[in-house]
């Protein structure tokens, strides 16, 4: 079991099942999606095209983690001292 998986299932035990094959079905669709996409740019863009695109990819994931991951002053206090 992965470390995501284990996250995953400790945020919601009882949807234990439900979690993990969302998390495997969205891993698959964007390994797909990414190579479809991946190959189009290549065949018009060349390297550069594909590094481009992979600096956008993480940009855009470094944002919507930001948006996504609110750190609370209690979370701040733990992380501090080291209990999380």
């Amino acid at each position: 079991m992965t470390a995501l998986n284990a996250i995953l299932t400790e945020m919601a035990p009882h949807l234990r099942g439900t979690m993990m094959s969302l998390n495997n079905s969205f891993m698959y669709v964007g390994t797909t999606v990414g190579a479809a996409l991946g190959g189009l740019i290549l065949e018009r863009g060349g390297f550069a095209g594909v590094g481009l695109m992979c600096a956008v990819s993480a940009a855009i994931a470094i944002l919507l983690v930001g948006i996504a991951v609110k750190i609370t002053p209690v979370r701040k206090a733990a992380v501090r001292q080291g209990i999380e």
